[in-house]
């Protein structure tokens, strides 16, 4: 990644804007289990052994770590295919990190509004994160590689 998407321009100027960027190596036994938003990734990681040979992901969380806005899916599927996913498309891997940040700036809306109700609140913020469970489901299944032939 960092010869991809990490050292396009845009997407390093778009990161310093926005993010604090860190790198969290679940391979690692250390690192694991410090940063809950990233434990479904963790377990993902020790449930499978071929993960063992390449688990690219990168995960937008909240400044808390609690709860993740986005991610750019774990590139799987076939060899041929993985130049197609985000991690390797500067195009889309920026498209990840404004749809992340939106979700943010949102999440931010939500919870700073004083004049909404509680139960308006709680329906936004659930509203939210189900747009944040299907993003990530559809990164994981790579809904965004297809053969060329199906593209056209």
């Amino acid at each position: 990644m960092k010869s991809g998407p990490l050292s396009n321009g845009d997407v390093i100027e778009f990161v310093n804007r926005n993010f604090i960027p860190f790198v969290h190596d679940v391979s690692e036994a250390a690192q694991r289990g410090r940063i809950a938003a990233l434990r479904p990734w963790e377990a993902s990681y020790l449930s499978n052994w071929t993960y063992r040979l390449g688990f690219a992901v990168s995960v937008v969380v909240t400044p808390d770590g609690k709860l993740p806005l986005g991610a750019t899916g774990m590139a799987r599927g076939h060899w041929w295919q993985l130049d197609q996913s985000a991690n390797f498309v500067p195009e889309k891997y920026r498209r990840f990190l404004g749809d992340a940040k939106a979700r943010f700036d949102r999440l931010r809306a939500i919870d700073g509004d004083p004049t909404a109700a509680t139960a308006l609140k709680e329906a936004q913020r659930h509203a939210l994160l189900d747009e944040i469970v299907r993003a990530i489901r559809d990164a994981n299944r790579n809904e965004d590689v297809r053969p060329e032939s199906a593209a056209r």
